[in-house]
């Protein structure tokens, strides 16, 4: 567990704790949200801050590889997941609270995330394989690290979520929508089969 902690479910419990008690107390964590969701974004930036000053210390004063420097169980990085999943429910209460207009797209990729969640590690994991046997990989190993992050974050990040929305939308429109996406299946396809003679 300590060789590899992202291995081993026991690693999530404060993820799941967290989240079941929340959900135990929605009302009030929904209602806390609400009468403090700017200082909840703030201190979502200040986490965010903080975990990319950790990541700078630990690679230049702590000698610590990128990887090492930016593994998912590092403090700062746990309550970083922490503050920043507590923003996004800020800013869905905020949403909804100002009647932000509800764009098609938002609902869209509301509807999917959960199986957005699910499809991107397959995904990547097809990305990669393609990547190495076409020797993209060991040329991007070459590369300095600022520019394997850029490319990270403009190419591989964006592409990776877009095709796993892509895929899901797919998906939920399948009868074995529940098993592929998390969901039962869409409720305007179910619609949709019910008017057709």
């Amino acid at each position: 567990w300590l060789r590899g902690p992202d291995a081993a479910l026991i690693s999530y419990v404060f993820y799941i704790v967290a989240g079941a008690v929340a959900a135990w107390h929605a009302d009030a964590v929904l209602a806390f949200t609400r009468r403090h969701a700017l200082a909840i974004l703030g201190g979502a930036a200040a986490a965010v801050a903080a975990s990319l000053a950790t990541y700078a210390l630990q690679l230049t004063v702590g000698g610590m590889s990128p990887n090492d420097a930016s593994a998912v169980f590092q403090p700062v990085l746990v309550l970083e997941s922490a503050a920043v999943a507590w923003a996004l429910l800020a800013s869905g209460v905020l949403w909804t609270d100002r009647n932000m207009p509800r764009r098609r797209a938002v609902l869209a990729l509301s509807d999917r995330s959960f199986g957005v969640y699910l499809v991107h590690p397959l995904l990547l994991t097809g990305v990669l394989s393609a990547a190495t046997a076409a020797g993209v990989a060991s040329a991007v190993e070459g590369m300095p690290a600022a520019a394997q992050l850029t490319l990270l974050l403009l190419l591989v990040v964006p592409v990776t979520y877009i095709a796993a929305a892509i895929v899901t939308g797919l998906f939920r429109s399948a009868p074995l929508s529940l098993a592929l996406t998390g969901r039962e299946r869409s409720v305007q396809t179910r619609v949709a089969r019910r008017a057709v003679p």
